[in-house]
């Protein structure tokens, strides 16, 4: 599992947010995306090797707001 932080003063649409990962990482690579708080989510990755390798890739950026890990 990883944990992610959207770096924003306001809350993001959670749907959104939700639609913009699934772009990004398909329901067999990331079967379990839950919101925890305000702009901060969690990941369940099918396996460690790609939980790392989204690491390694972050930084992101969705709808020009920064997104950390």
């Amino acid at each position: 599992m990883a944990i992610g932080k959207i770096i924003s003063e306001k809350k993001l649409n959670r749907r959104g947010v939700l639609n913009i990962l699934r772009g990004l990482w398909s329901i067999e690579v990331v079967p379990l995306t839950r919101e925890i708080d305000k702009n901060l989510y969690s990941f369940s990755f099918a396996n460690e090797k790609v939980k790392e390798k989204a690491i390694e890739e972050a930084p992101w950026s969705i709808n020009r707001t920064m997104y950390d890990n």
